[in-house]
């Protein structure tokens, strides 16, 4: 088995793999058994694969995992991910389109859907017209090109015809589920000593058929230790930097969120055992030691 702890993997666009890195405490004041995770290194390692087979790496402590799917679980409850229809009148404006729903993968409106891109400004007009002609210039490459030219030609097409929905292209916009910060691995360092420094964000939109988005981005940077021992990431001075994203249907979301809870429940489970005689036993050596029989 060349990934024996790999407990998940999704195939679209992109390849998305996660990792049980589930760890015990130590056993120690700070780290008691009864906290049945090592409050450092138990997490949950995410590896994400691009087109060209290039892959970018980071971790989620497993004490994060279960406020990640309550927040995405709540939103969805309020969404509940119904296509929404805004009333001109007595007229109904369809939003099911590619235009409120296909997202702009890179250039200045990365992560907008062309309809949000035009409402937010007229401007944008002619940077979705740039996006085109570039999308057009690399479709022989990249054919999935086609489906962002058709979403941005049709929302030029309902602007200039005064049909594009507005409110509808503002709740499009992408939903902060966990807005990960900077995380250097300090004992990972290039020969110039520029340090490996990963960042995983996780997203939601609304009214897509891949409504749960993770990306991590990786790079290698300068890191300052600060007086008070925080690691300060010099981003500004980074290389070799490299993104990728994947987005999940609710159906493999779901599954995803299942898996995860299984890899919590049974290692805490197979653990609990020796981890309540430790407890038991450390409580009772402290009563004896107090005088206590």
């Amino acid at each position: 088995m060349k990934n024996p702890k790999e407990f998940y993997c999704a195939h679209g666009k992109n390849i998305f793999c996660a990792f049980n890195e589930l760890t015990l405490p130590k056993c120690e004041d700070g780290s008691e058994p009864l906290l049945f995770h090592h409050d450092t290194f138990s997490r949950f390692h995410f590896a994400l694969f691009n087109e060209e087979n290039k892959v970018v790496t980071a971790n989620i402590p497993v004490s994060e995992m279960p406020g990640i799917f309550s927040a995405i679980n709540e939103q969805l409850l309020v969404s509940k991910l119904s296509k929404r229809i805004q009333q001109n009148g007595n007229k109904a404006t369809d939003v099911s389109g590619a235009a409120y729903n296909i997202r702009i993968a890179s250039g200045k409106l990365k992560g907008k859907t062309p309809a949000s891109a035009l409402f937010e400004s007229p401007e944008n007009e002619q940077l979705l017209k740039n996006q085109v002609l570039w999308l057009e210039s690399n479709l022989s490459r990249y054919p999935k090109n086609k489906e962002q030219i058709d979403a941005i030609n049709e929302a030029l097409n309902l602007y200039h015809t005064g049909r594009l929905a507005t409110d509808a292209a503002v709740s499009s916009d992408r939903i902060v589920i966990y807005p990960g910060g900077l995380r250097p691995l300090v004992r990972r360092k290039k020969g110039n000593g520029k340090v490996f420094v990963y960042q995983i964000s996780i997203y939601m939109y609304e009214d897509e058929k891949r409504p749960i988005q993770i990306t991590v981005k990786n790079f290698f940077a300068p890191v300052i230790t600060t007086e008070a021992g925080l690691f300060n990431v010099q981003a500004k001075d980074r290389e070799n930097e490299l993104e990728v994203s994947f987005q999940f249907t609710l159906s493999e979301w779901k599954w995803f969120e299942h898996q995860v809870e299984t890899q919590m429940r049974t290692f805490e489970n197979i653990s609990a055992p020796a981890l309540y005689k430790a407890a038991n036993n450390a409580e009772f050596a402290n009563r004896r030691n107090a005088g206590f029989k």
